[in-house]
């Protein structure tokens, strides 16, 4: 059976904790103040990128990573993968990309504008990625 005192001692460290609590409207500011400038960079990216839907493939680099690549235009198989793994083709070695632009012509074939989305969707995952890192790294939205 707990004393009086040792009630006490507990009644008051109960009103302390919820005394350091913050106030409720408090955090729904903190909140805003934080998701507008995520929401902000998201729209400003899908907006600058957007147009690129509309885009062909490009004879930059285009025809050797998916409009002429036979590994590519397999689609995701284990001898894509295995290839994604081991080449260095195009001078690097990138299985992701490899991987994804095999993915991508798998869902779209060779109509851009769905791979061309996909970046877009890549990089917006990016930009709140970023913003994510950063904010969690400074404590601070200025830094950001």
């Amino acid at each position: 059976m707990a004393s009086a005192a040792s009630r006490s001692r507990s009644k008051r460290k109960t009103r302390q904790r919820i005394a350091a609590l913050p106030d409720t409207s408090q955090v729904a500011k903190l909140r805003w103040q934080t998701l507008l400038p995520v929401l902000f960079l998201l729209v400003a990216t899908i907006a600058l990128y957007f147009p690129v839907n509309h885009h062909p493939f490009l004879n930059y680099d285009d025809d050797e990573y998916v409009t002429e690549n036979v590994h590519v235009k397999e689609g995701l198989t284990g001898e894509t993968l295995a290839w994604a793994l081991t080449t260095y083709d195009a001078a690097n070695w990138h299985p992701l990309t490899w991987l994804s632009h095999a993915l991508d012509y798998q869902l779209f074939q060779l109509d851009p504008s769905g791979h061309h989305d996909i970046n877009l969707l890549l990089h917006v995952l990016n930009v709140a990625l970023l913003f994510w890192v950063l904010w969690r790294a400074t404590g601070s939205l200025a830094a950001v």
